[in-house]
C-alpha cells in the first residue's frame, strides 16, 4: 500500500481535469502497465473542514510521465481562479498517487495528496488531504486511463536459452513459435496479463492460467487468483486460459508474478500458442501475454568413465553413462573417446540406440604401444551440448622373464641346448593372469621387441622338445607359462650369434616382450 498522506487545496471542493501525457506501472507483469494519458475532470468534495460539500473544479495537466517507472509529473491550475499547482505522482498497480504542490501565494495548502485506485472502467477514484487538515473524496468524471503495450520482460533459466519469442494477443489470434528439434528438451514461458471485459473494460484481469476480477480485486486484492472466471463458470476453466497446440494446458499452481512454465515436446512441428483460447467475446479484450520459447542449453554430464585393463596392443573396452537427465532434459545424441593426444572416435549406446536421455555406452579400441594412456569420454545431447571430456587412467597387465632368462642382458647358451622359456603375467589387481596363449617367436640378431622387424628372413624355427607344448604357443604351468625351446644349432650357427625370443603374452598380433639369447660355443 502507498503512504497514507494527502495535500490537496485551497478550495473546500473542486474539480479538477487532468491532461495526462502517460504512465505505466514501474514491475511489468505484477501489475497492469497502465497509460494515463489523456484528460481527466475530477471533482472534489470536502468532507473534514470548514467548507464541507463541492464540488470545486480544478483543471491538471500531466506533461510528462514514465512508462518505466510509472511516474507522473506536469502542472495544473483551479479553474475558477489563477492558481497554479505542479503535479508529481505514480501510479503502481491499481493505485495512484497524485501530488499537487500549490505556487505562490498558496504554498501554505501544501502539501495536496490524491490517494486512490483506478477502477475496472478506467475511472480513478480515492480520498485527498491538503497542509491546512482539510480532507476530501474525489473521483473522475471524464477521461479514462489505458494500458501500454507489454513489455515482455523474459525470466532467465540455468541450463536453458531463450529461441523465440512473441505476444500473443487478447484478441485471440494465434501466434506460431520456430520449429522444435526433435530429442531436445524444450519449454515455454508464459508471462503478464491482459484483460478480458465484463462488467467494464477493466473488470477481469487474466494471465496464462488464472484471473481475478473487480469484486474478488475489492474483497481481497491480495488474494490468489481463480482457475474458474467469477461469474463465468459455467464456461468451464479453460476460460481464458492460454492453449498450446489447441490443447488446454496446465500451467500449474498459482503464481504471484504471472510467469508460468510448461514443458512441450519436440516433435520437430512448430507449437502453436493460442492465447485466451475460449473466451465468449473478444472485442472488449485488450493487452496480451509475453510468450516465449527456451531450448535446453546445457551439456550433458558424463560420469562412470572405466577401461578394461589392457596389454600394448591389444582389446581395452570402454564404458561410460552420458546423462542430460539432470541438466537440459534432451535426448543424448553421441558420446566419444579419445586415447591420449589421439582424435575423437565414436561411441556406441549399450543398448544399440541413442534414443533416451541417459545412455550407458562403449567401444572396443587397440592398446597403443609405450605406457599406458588416458582415455577421455564426451557426450552430446540432440541439442548440440557437448559436455567436458572426463578421463581414466588405463591400466596396462604386466609381463616379464622368469629365471633362467634374464631381460636386458646378452643370456649365454649352448648350441641345441633346451632353454626353458618361463614367463609371468599379472598386475591391475591380478596376481597372475590366465588362462592366456602366450606366442613365441625368435628372430636371428638383437631386436627390439617394441618394433617389428618386419623382414621374414630374420624368422627362426621356434622348436619345442616338449611333446606338451603346442609350436609357437606357451603353456600354463604351476603360476607361469613355460615353452621347452632349443637353441638352434647347426653349420650356419657360430659363436656369438644372438637371437631374440619374443613373446606376446596376448596372443599373434599384440604387444611382445623380447629377451636375448647368445651362443657362447
Amino acid at each position: 500500500m502507498m503512504k497514507r498522506r494527502i495535500t490537496i487545496g485551497l478550495v473546500a471542493a473542486m474539480t479538477a481535469v487532468l491532461l495526462v501525457a502517460g504512465a505505466a506501472s514501474a514491475l511489468a507483469f505484477t501489475s497492469p502497465t497502465w497509460n494515463l494519458k489523456g484528460t481527466y475532470t475530477i471533482p472534489f468534495m470536502e468532507t473534514v473542514g470548514p467548507e464541507v460539500g463541492g464540488p470545486y473544479t480544478y483543471a491538471v495537466e500531466i506533461t510528462a510521465t514514465s512508462d518505466s517507472t510509472g511516474v507522473v509529473t506536469g502542472t495544473g491550475h483551479y479553474l475558477d481562479a489563477p492558481i497554479t499547482v505542479t503535479v508529481a505522482g505514480q501510479v503502481n498497480g491499481w493505485d495512484v498517487e497524485l501530488d499537487l504542490t500549490y505556487t505562490d501565494p498558496y504554498t501554505g495548502y501544501n502539501p495536496f495528496v490524491l490517494i486512490g485506485t483506478i477502477d475496472q472502467w478506467g475511472g480513478m477514484s480515492g480520498e485527498a488531504s491538503d497542509g491546512q487538515d482539510r480532507e476530501f473524496t474525489w473521483m473522475t468524471t471524464a477521461g479514462s486511463v489505458g494500458l501500454y503495450s507489454p513489455r515482455c520482460e523474459y525470466g532467465t533459466y540455468s541450463g536453458y536459452t531463450k529461441v523465440w519469442d512473441g505476444l500473443a494477443p487478447a484478441t485471440g489470434d494465434t501466434i506460431t513459435t520456430s520449429s522444435l528439434t526433435p530429442g531436445v528438451s524444450y519449454f515455454v514461458e508464459a508471462s503478464g496479463t491482459y484483460f478480458a471485459g465484463g462488467n467494464g473494460l477493466f473488470d477481469i484481469q487474466a494471465d496464462a492460467e488464472y484471473s481475478q476480477d473487480a469484486i474478488q480485486r475489492a474483497a481481497d486484492p491480495n488474494a490468489d487468483w481463480t482457475d474458474s472466471v467469477n461469474g463465468y463458470g459455467s464456461y468451464g476453466e479453460k476460460l481464458l486460459d492460454l492453449e498450446l497446440d489447441g490443447s488446454l494446458t496446465d500451467w500449474g499452481a498459482y503464481s504471484s508474478d504471472h510467469r508460468y512454465t510448461h514443458t512441450v515436446s519436440a516433435d520437430g512441428s512448430p507449437v502453436t500458442i493460442n492465447a485466451n483460447i475460449y473466451d465468449v467475446y473478444y472485442p472488449n479484450n485488450t493487452g496480451g501475454l509475453c510468450v516465449a520459447l527456451f531450448k535446453d542449453s546445457a551439456a550433458p554430464v558424463v560420469s562412470n568413465v572405466a577401461v578394461t585393463p589392457a596389454w600394448p596392443g591389444g582389446n581395452m573396452t570402454i564404458t561410460a553413462t552420458v546423462d542430460d537427465s539432470t541438466t537440459g532434459g534432451s535426448l543424448i545424441a553421441s558420446a566419444e573417446y579419445k586415447i591420449g593426444g589421439g582424435s575423437w572416435m565414436p561411441m556406441n549406446a549399450s543398448d544399440g540406440t541413442f534414443d533416451a536421455t541417459t545412455e550407458n555406452v562403449t567401444a572396443s579400441a587397440t592398446a597403443p604401444a609405450g605406457g599406458p594412456p588416458t582415455v577421455c569420454v564426451r557426450g552430446t545431447d540432440a541439442a548440440g551440448n557437448v559436455s567436458g571430456p572426463v578421463c581414466a587412467n588405463v591400466c596396462y597387465y604386466q609381463a616379464h622373464f622368469l629365471p633362467p632368462l634374464t631381460d636386458g642382458i646378452f643370456n649365454q647358451v649352448q648350441k641345441g641346448q633346451v632353454v626353458p622359456v618361463k614367463i609371468t603375467i599379472g598386475g591391475c589387481g591380478s596376481a597372475f593372469l590366465s588362462p592366456l596363449s602366450p606366442a613365441i617367436t625368435l628372430l636371428k640378431g638383437d631386436q627390439d621387441p617394441n618394433t617389428d622387424p618386419g623382414d621374414p628372413s630374420l624368422v627362426v624355427p621356434v622348436v619345442s622338445v616338449s611333446n606338451a607344448d603346442t609350436s609357437g604357443i606357451m603353456r600354463q604351468v604351476d603360476g607361469q607359462y613355460i615353452y621347452n625351446m632349443q637353441v638352434p644349432s647347426g653349420t650356419t650357427v657360430a659363436k656369438g650369434d644372438k637371437f631374440t625370443i619374443f613373446v606376446r603374452p596376448f596372443g599373434p598380433g599384440t604387444g611382445a616382450i623380447g629377451v636375448v639369447i647368445q651362443i657362447r660355443k
